[in-house]
């Protein structure tokens, strides 16, 4: 049983406006807030099963999986909105999408400590199959569905992290932060109010 977490590379967009970036949120604004950061992560994984058998002489297969699993991502964005053309506001909204990003990789990377002890428990001992193909379809089928099942919950683990990354307090902050910066010798006329919000899964 091996596990392990395969890096992705974040890649930043900053092509979006600020209207852009709430149609891309799926999320509606509420008052005067208005959505200048997002971040956009899709975990992914990777499985390979070895079935290890032994048959008798009617046939009857005793068989265990091998396995090998790489947690990713196959898709990493983090957006900025394009007013934020003032690079001091800029770092501050990236250094908010930042902290999702830490989220997101520090949630598989301790998933890849968690799930080789929890697999091999719920897998238990080789079982007994009529046949080896039997044993080939049963085999692979409990080890998909065990793992399908745990990534689930890993997901919704990170997903309740990243809406807790989202309060008030933290916006509160940001705010803070934006409004430390210089102003903008020339501030971009349609510049909305500087309120991150939202986390896009």
């Amino acid at each position: 049983m091996t596990v392990e977490f395969e890096d992705y590379e974040v890649t930043t967009d900053e092509t979006h406006t600020v209207q852009s970036l709430n149609k891309l949120s799926g999320k509606p604004s509420v008052g005067p807030q208005q959505i200048l950061g997002l971040t956009h992560a899709k975990p992914t994984f990777q499985t390979q099963i070895v079935v290890r058998a032994i048959s008798d002489v009617k046939g009857r297969t005793c068989a265990i999986p091998e396995i090998a699993l790489t947690l990713g991502f196959s898709d990493f964005v983090v957006y900025l909105a394009q007013e934020l053309s003032d690079p001091c506001r800029r770092e501050v909204i990236r250094a908010h999408e930042q902290e999702h990003v830490n989220t997101w990789k520090s949630h598989l990377r301790a998933s890849v400590q968690m799930l080789p002890g929890v697999l091999r428990r719920e897998l238990g001992d080789a079982r007994l199959y009529p046949s080896r193909e039997a044993a080939h379809i049963a085999t692979r089928a409990q080890v998909n569905e065990l793992i399908t099942r745990w990534l689930a919950r890993i997901n919704a683990a990170a997903t309740e992290a990243q809406q807790a990354i989202d309060t008030p307090i933290s916006y509160a902050g940001v705010l803070g932060h934006l409004r430390a910066c210089p102003p903008p010798s020339r501030p971009p006329p349609s510049l909305p109010p500087l309120s991150p919000r939202g986390e896009r899964k």
